[in-house]
């Protein structure tokens, strides 16, 4: 893929499309080309707002920063961003808000996530999730 991104195309005119362009690549494509030592994606230059728009595309970039990346504070402004834009009525996206505070140390706040998740849609994962929020708050009596 990086191949194809720095190979230039030629179209009608004898011109690579690049120098169309300014001679520059676009910053979502420049986000893109990786180094050998470097991540596939590189976080920083993400436009997460961008994303948050684009519900499925948002969905697959979340799982990528949470499970491979583990960059819990990026995957949360994610999920933030695109539960406003979902205008708070997914709960696909409150599960992941919860997922996030719970890594995070945020017990209540993934409580209250977890619990206005449950209120939309009833799900198995979900109610795991809010069982281990509680068996961490009990662990902490306990101390």
């Amino acid at each position: 893929m990086e191949q194809a991104i720095k190979t230039p195309r030629t179209a009608v005119t004898a011109r690579p499309v690049t120098s169309a362009s300014g001679r520059s690549v676009r910053i979502g494509t420049a986000s893109m080309i990786t180094n050998p030592d470097g991540p596939f994606i590189n976080l920083s230059r993400l436009n997460l707002g961008n994303y948050a728009e684009k519900p499925k595309l948002a969905k697959a970039l979340f799982e990528y920063i949470f499970h491979h990346e583990n960059e819990i504070k990026i995957a949360l402004d994610l999920a933030a961003l695109a539960t406003e834009h979902a205008q708070f009525k997914d709960w696909w996206w409150k599960v992941q808000i919860g997922k996030c505070c719970y890594r995070l140390g945020l017990y209540r706040e993934a409580e209250k996530q977890f619990k206005s998740a449950l209120k939309q849609q009833d799900m198995v994962d979900t109610i795991l999730y809010l069982a281990k929020v509680s068996h961490q708050f009990a662990y902490f009596r306990m101390k």
